[in-house]
């Protein structure tokens, strides 16, 4: 029986939820597995606690102890700043590598390979001779030359250096991309004779049985109500500023109300205490479901919902959220910029925004709560569009490239 490392020495909304599709997908394909993670990463995330909780059992755990991570949730982005918290990840996940290991030929995956991408380049794998394999999500040095509207990056000739160093790294035996621009760039430039990067459709499935009008009896939202959703762990990137924002010019439809389905951070909390905030809830027309919601309860948000929130601030990547409206027809409300922008504009799923701007998303949102055909169609592209992203294909497109193991012979 094939087996794998699984290194995840973080958690969060995304981490627990990828390392939960990952942990399925392999157990699915009777590989073997075991996780190495952090004592820390497991105590304050419940998602974390939930899916050791329910595979734990089937999974070899090994569990690093308290402080072995310092420092690395700082959150200056300066560039040296950044470039010593790459190298942190990479001892952390060398030092995760060689405590947990039981041979060195068992192949090593990382869900977010992103942590030291960049480092990895120069230096060369962690994982000594051992096969290895991991997943990037933030690359953006080749969104303008792909198209897609974004600020420039930064120190863009060497990151794509240190990405293409990556590609050549001793024993990388696949590199998988949620960023479909990504992979279609190295397929315009494969002269390099470098292992390509292997593109991985990001799942957003969301499933249940409440009904939209249980759904709004129970977050207390009028039937009549045009009803924008804003999703997920909820911080400064969601960009909610913009949103409330909107709602203090005279052009916001005054029947469209406010979701708020997630956990808040402290900046959110922040923000609600803000006059805008303070007239919609005393007007009926914020709601809020302030907790990490899973299963009927997150589907309840978005069957309640007609549009969705993607107006992120400093945001250029893909977002689940993005197919999870898609999977429920929803049509969203994008930034210009990044792959949510791209994606929205090229594939009609909806509408983009300068969320700089407030009396223009003002005035986009009153045309699109206007014009229920309109967003029942946009709804109905997004559908189309990802109509193949869900946990199987994620699963087997990972399992085919390290085990070479077909859907067929996968137990879904």
């Amino acid at each position: 029986m094939s087996s794998v490392l699984i290194l995840e020495p973080g958690h969060g909304a995304h981490n627990a939820t990828y390392l939960r599709w990952i942990v399925e997908g392999f157990l699915n394909a009777k590989v073997d597995v075991r996780l190495a993670t952090l004592e820390e990463s497991v105590q304050s995330d419940v998602r974390m606690q939930s899916l050791l909780y329910d595979l734990g059992g089937e999974i070899d755990l090994a569990l690093m102890g308290h402080g072995i991570s310092p420092g690395l949730r700082s959150s200056d982005l300066g560039v040296w700043s950044v470039a010593r918290r790459e190298i942190q990840y990479y001892r952390l996940l060398r030092a995760m590598y060689q405590s947990s290991r039981q041979r060195e030929d068992e192949p090593v995956f990382v869900p977010y390979l992103d942590y030291c991408a960049h480092v990895i380049g120069m230096r060369g794998s962690p994982f000594g001779s051992a096969p290895w394999s991991g997943i990037v999500m933030r690359q953006a040095f080749h969104h303008e030359a792909m198209g897609v509207s974004a600020p420039k990056v930064g120190w863009a000739g060497l990151k794509k250096t240190l990405f293409e160093r990556l590609l050549g790294t001793a024993h990388l035996k696949a590199l998988f991309s949620i960023d479909e621009t990504l992979v279609e760039y190295y397929k315009r430039r494969d002269e390099f004779g470098r292992p390509g990067v292997t593109f991985l459709p990001e799942p957003g499935e969301i499933k249940g049985k409440t009904t939209r009008q249980e759904a709004r009896a129970q977050l207390g939202i009028p039937e009549s109500a045009h009803v924008v959703l804003v999703y997920g762990e909820l911080r400064r990137r969601k960009g909610l500023d913009a949103l409330l924002d909107a709602a203090a010019c005279p052009g916001f439809p005054e029947n469209t109300h406010i979701l708020l389905a997630g956990p808040q951070l402290r900046e959110t909390r922040d923000l609600l205490v803000k006059p805008t905030a303070l007239e919609l809830k005393s007007s009926g027309r914020l709601h809020e479901d302030d907790r990490i919601l899973a299963g009927e309860e997150e589907y309840r948000a978005f069957v309640a919902s007609d549009a969705v929130w993607l107006g992120y601030r400093g945001h250029y990547g893909m977002s689940a959220v993005l197919i999870q409206a898609a999977k429920m027809k929803l049509p969203v409300i994008a930034c210009r910029d990044g792959l949510l922008g791209h994606h929205t504009r090229n594939a009609e799923l909806g509408i983009t925004v300068d969320i700089d701007s407030p009396s223009t998303v003002a005035r986009r949102l009153a045309a699109l709560s206007s014009d229920s055909s309109r967003a029942q169609k946009q709804g109905e592209n997004g559908a189309t569009f990802f109509a193949d992203r869900n946990v199987a294909r994620f699963s087997e497109v990972i399992c085919r490239e390290l085990f070479e193991v077909e859907a067929d012979n996968l137990t879904v």
